[in-house]
């Protein structure tokens, strides 16, 4: 529920370096390609600041709701879980913004590969894990996975980022 109500702050994020890109695209730069990639560092980091505060705030509130509503609830597992399974929506959070960034910057095939490769993690450690140690730990497999997705995007982003007149010029 925290990543389908949080879900917005990644479009407002996305959006909001999306507007940038498409600003900074067309703006004359005199000097160097690397004052065009400072701003748009800046233009991500402030589109990662809206999706990482959007998500804290959300989950701060899905999980009162929750402990309000369901207050037998309360067992350690479950609570490891909550916790778990925020850290990992979280970095799912990331890895979406970070595609959307992708995306605006002509790497599509980035994305896929990354989402591809966190998927099986997911799928294969939350199997593994959720079997050897009880269902509690299928959240696990969903921290791995997207954990991945978050850091390979970023490592992506950041390579798209050193080279943006590649994207302009593809624009």
């Amino acid at each position: 529920l925290t990543l389908l109500v949080s879900a917005s702050g990644v479009e407002v994020g996305g959006a909001l370096f999306g507007r940038a890109f498409r600003a900074e695209a067309v703006r004359p730069f005199a000097g160097s390609a690397g004052s065009l990639e400072a701003a748009l560092e800046r233009h991500y980091h402030r589109a990662l600041s809206v999706t990482l505060a959007g998500f804290a705030g959300i989950a701060v509130l899905i999980t009162a709701v929750a402990l309000r509503a369901l207050p037998e609830a309360r067992t350690p597992d479950v609570w490891s879980t909550l916790i778990l399974g925020d850290l990992g929506y979280a970095c799912l959070a990331v890895g979406l913004l970070n595609a959307l960034v992708l995306f605006e910057t002509r790497r599509p095939w980035a994305v896929v590969h990354a989402l591809t490769s966190a998927l099986v993690i997911n799928l294969v450690s939350g199997y593994v894990l959720s079997h050897a140690f009880g269902s509690f730990h299928a959240v696990d497999g969903l921290l791995l996975g997207a954990g991945y997705f978050s850091i390979r995007t970023r490592m992506d982003v950041r390579q798209a980022l050193k080279r943006p007149d590649y994207a302009c010029a593809l624009g």
